[in-house]
């Protein structure tokens, strides 16, 4: 019998289906490369993302999620990766900075 480990999430995930494009961001804040993808889950704190090409670990990025006729423009940091057994990057993204008015789209969004 395995034991099941406690949840020790903070917020709770949401599913969300959303499309965003995402941008890497090197150390001097230029633009590396430019990443479509989708949301699979959000909370106020940050984002499961699907995406196209792998990105690394602890990078920054900044990026743009459709919410019906609103945009959330955000910045963030990548806090894992993993590649799905369909070969499928998924990427949990650490929102930085987030404006009260972005934090209360995504809330009004959930």
């Amino acid at each position: 019998m395995t034991e099941q480990k406690p949840d020790r999430r903070q917020f709770e995930r949401f599913s969300s289906l959303n499309l965003v494009s995402m941008e890497q961001l090197d150390a001097w804040g230029n633009v590396s490369q430019t990443i479509m993808g989708r949301t699979l889950d959000l909370t106020v704190k940050g984002t499961k993302l699907e995406i196209d090409e792998p990105v690394p670990i602890l990078s920054d990025v900044k990026f743009q999620i459709a919410f019906k006729e609103n945009i959330l423009e955000a910045k963030g940091k990548v806090v894992f990766m993993n590649k799905t057994e369909e070969k499928k990057n998924h990427c949990g993204v650490h929102f930085k900075d987030l404006s009260p008015e972005n934090k209360a789209l995504i809330e009004d969004f959930l």
